[in-house]
């Protein structure tokens, strides 16, 4: 019978850090990331034409490990949100048409990634992209990357700069 107490107890603590260490805001034995990444995609498939440029992300020393940013372009309004979790980054981003200085207005473009922290300078995982119609729902074409971000010092000075 004591046999079986200490083979549930040994369980129920690996199962309790299992979850602990998922769900936790904590870094683990990575470096969090902070300055801008800018991004380098590879095509793995899809429909979309290339000649895409994607958007930076931003990470600040501060930043909860739930961030949503916005950021007003020319003609364009780009709203990130990134979820660190452990060692592993979610991110969502989404690109609205010129005059949705709230970020309400029609999706142009949005991607959704999953990345992981190779070090204080890079983070690489896969990218999906999709590009919308005018209307802002209907799907013009979707694309799967392997992506590369590494930290820009030189634009992490302009920024500071201006």
């Amino acid at each position: 019978m004591r046999n079986l107490r200490i083979f549930y107890m040994c369980g129920a603590l690996s199962l309790a850090g299992t979850f602990v260490g998922c769900n936790a805001p904590a870094q683990g034995n990575c470096p969090k990331p902070t300055g801008l990444y800018k991004a380098q995609y590879s095509l793995i498939q899809g429909t979309c034409a290339g000649g895409y440029q994607p958007y930076a992300l931003e990470f600040g020393a501060d930043d909860p490990p739930s961030t949503t940013r916005t950021e007003t372009r020319l003609a364009d309004v780009v709203i990130t949100e990134t979820q660190l979790r452990g060692c592993e980054i979610t991110v969502g981003q989404r690109v609205t048409g010129e005059g949705a200085t709230n970020g309400n207005g029609s999706t142009k473009s949005a991607i959704a990634a999953q990345l992981g922290v190779v070090d204080d300078m890079n983070l690489s995982g896969s990218v999906v992209r999709t590009d919308f119609m005018e209307d802002g729902t209907t799907v013009r074409c979707s694309a799967s990357y392997d992506a590369w971000y590494t930290r820009d010092d030189l634009l992490l000075g302009a920024a500071a700069r201006d």
